[in-house]
């Protein structure tokens, strides 16, 4: 057991199986997709490739931002845009929900068509978001460069967060006609 939490492949030689070497095998069969997810965090405070930490003994409350991957230009990972939206009514007493289709526009935006008929009340939610295509990229990305970027910033390695999830746009409307 020693010599597979090992992580140093050069004491111990490439013969032996290594915690890093299962953890590639798992990210390449795409079975390590494990997120750690956390709703207390205020909107649009975090984005999408920012690393950081939890200080040792302290709560989810003290997240720290040490830098952004991207805007850094330290990595490189397939990032999704996501656009989804919801109406709702309640004419019957009961709630009516409806999903919206959203059209793509010429700037990259979206259009989302609503229809309010006459005489009655709707709430409309639209939601954009930006995530990493796979949380297996993001922890490949982790444990490639992990240990080098925790050193830069004196923290543990077991101790970076790399934010792979963010809310860009939560849009709430209330129509009545």
């Amino acid at each position: 057991m020693k010599l597979l939490l090992n992580e140093d492949e050069e004491k111990y030689g490439r013969a032996q199986s290594s915690l890093r070497q299962l953890r590639l095998a798992a990210f390449k069969s795409k079975s390590h997709e494990q997120v750690w997810r956390q709703k207390l965090a205020p909107a649009f405070k975090y984005a999408v490739g920012d690393l950081a930490y939890v200080p040792e003994g302290e709560s989810v409350a003290s997240f720290r931002v040490l830098r952004n991957i991207f805007q850094d230009e330290l990595g490189c990972m397939d990032v999704v845009h996501n656009a989804h939206g919801n109406q709702f009514s309640w004419e019957t007493g009961a709630a009516n929900r409806q999903e919206l289709h959203a059209f793509p526009s010429l700037d990259g935006r979206y259009g989302w068509p609503i229809v309010l008929p006459t005489g009655t009340s709707q709430n409309v939610q639209v939601v954009h978001d930006l995530h990493v295509a796979s949380a297996g990229q993001a922890w490949h990305y982790l444990l490639e460069n992990g240990k080098r970027l925790a050193e830069c910033h004196s923290v543990k390695p077991e101790n970076l967060i790399l934010v792979h999830f963010s809310l860009l746009l939560v849009t709430p409307m209330h129509a009545a006609s």
